[in-house]
């Protein structure tokens, strides 16, 4: 989130779904920019907030994505001529990957341990 806009670098929740959209329906970035070009789209009152495909997708790639996976080789005393490979993800980058979907917003329950 930045300065209270969630959907950033896009101007709204709207902004971002066309762009998720014509990017994950496989348009081409020449069809990306007809369509953007289109009076009916330009004169639109909240037309998108990129003006062709390059900086559309210059703005995803300023998004924050999932957690990566991290690895750790594990030797066990039993079997020192086998290492195995542990992948995982972080808890905390999860857990803040989580917490700043906007999707999630007004979604979560959790509770604190009493002691």
């Amino acid at each position: 989130e930045e300065h209270g806009r969630p959907y950033a670098p896009f101007e709204s929740k709207e902004d971002w779904e066309l762009c998720y959209w014509l990017s994950m329906e496989g348009i081409s970035q020449k069809g990306i920019d007809r369509f953007r070009n289109l009076t009916w789209v330009m004169n639109h009152p909240r037309p998108p907030s990129w003006k062709d495909a390059v900086s559309m997708y210059e703005r995803v790639k300023t998004m924050p994505g999932p957690p990566s996976w991290k690895s750790d080789t594990v030797t066990l005393e039993e079997a020192p001529d086998e290492p195995q490979t542990l992948y995982w993800h972080d808890p905390v980058e999860c857990t803040h990957f989580l917490f700043q979907n906007p999707d999630f917003d007004g979604d979560m329950a959790y509770a604190l341990k009493e002691e």
